[in-house]
């Protein structure tokens, strides 16, 4: 289907929400910029795809924990400081959605600085290539309530 002749039909959806709750107590907003304070994940370990990368033997022998990486691994680190709860777990996926989100983004720009006509879609990775790990330093004791 054509740009042209696309619905947006989150739009549409969004419209329809905004004149369901017309004169109750909530507000509906359209497009809501959520990155309203800078957010950063603490590690990420990318899988290098170029051949030209020197291999270190040695750098194979990973931390444990870490033996089944993934082509994209995203880290949590909690310190003695900090607690590893279910926040910090709900935190470090929603960084995996954002970060998958980014990398769809960068692929649909790259594709349009390179003129491919022909790659109007942009295509999620596989849920394969992502790995998410939590670290932390002391036990966590509120992780299971």
């Amino acid at each position: 289907m054509s740009q042209a002749k696309r619905i947006d039909w989150h739009r549409w959806f969004g419209i329809g929400l905004t004149e369901h709750f017309h004169g109750t107590p909530w507000r509906v907003e359209l497009e809501k910029e959520l990155a309203l304070k800078r957010q950063l994940l603490d590690v990420v370990i990318i899988e290098q795809a170029d051949s030209e990368a020197t291999l270190d033997p040695a750098a194979l022998d990973l931390p444990d924990g870490l033996e089944n990486l993934r082509a994209h691994n995203l880290l949590t680190y909690k310190s003695h400081q900090e607690a590893l709860d279910a926040w910090a777990l709900d935190e470090l996926i929603g960084h995996y959605v954002n970060y998958h989100k980014l990398l769809v983004a960068q692929q649909s720009d790259t594709s349009a600085a390179e003129g491919d006509a022909n790659n109007n879609q942009t295509h999620l990775l596989p849920e394969a290539a992502f790995q998410l790990y939590a670290v932390a330093t002391r036990e966590p004791l509120k992780l299971l309530r």
